[in-house]
């Protein structure tokens, strides 16, 4: 879905895109096949807007456990 664009409408589109990624908590390749974006433009766009390798909000972290 490319559309011309200015770049600032351009990094609106893809910001509203790459924050609606953080909060589903899909994969980057599943969230891009189910919007029809294309899977390299949305990578370099969420490295760009700062989303690489960060934990999507609803996954819990734990901590490692020690058996002894």
């Amino acid at each position: 879905m490319l559309v011309s664009r200015n770049s600032q409408e351009n990094r609106r589109f893809w910001f509203k895109h790459v924050t609606a990624w953080h909060e589903q908590g899909w994969s980057r390749r599943e969230y891009a096949r189910k919007n029809r974006l294309k899977i390299k433009a949305f990578d370099y766009w969420c490295r760009k807007l700062g989303y690489k390798g960060r934990i999507c909000p609803g996954f819990k972290q734990y901590k490692p456990l020690c058996l002894k």
